[in-house]
């Protein structure tokens, strides 16, 4: 299921959706593209 999907429905379950998926999928989807596209936007 796409991160966009989860993120995009409103609903209670929200904080129990985040707990049942992997903080490793997580972090790296929210965190990693800011760090990798940090070099890439100074270039630009």
């Amino acid at each position: 299921m796409p991160l966009s999907s989860i993120f995009g429905h409103k609903k209670p379950d929200d904080e129990t959706v985040v707990q049942q998926l992997p903080m490793t999928a997580i972090v790296p989807n929210q965190f990693q593209p800011r760090k990798v596209f940090t070099p890439e936007s100074i270039r630009s």
